[in-house]
């Protein structure tokens, strides 16, 4: 496990920090997809900035 997954565990035990990391999902969701297609698509971050 993950340093980062190990402080999101312990974190995660305080309802206030649980809370704002559960409203954070549909963002993350989002950019998993975006980053998966381009990854898929065989574009690099740096091209993918060509197209904003």
């Amino acid at each position: 496990m993950s340093d980062l997954q190990e402080l999101t565990n312990e974190l995660i035990q305080d309802e206030d920090f649980k809370e704002e990391y559960e409203a954070l999902q549909p963002e993350m969701d989002i950019t998993r997809a975006i980053l998966d297609a381009r990854i898929k698509a065989g574009i690099t971050q740096k091209d993918a900035f060509i197209f904003i």
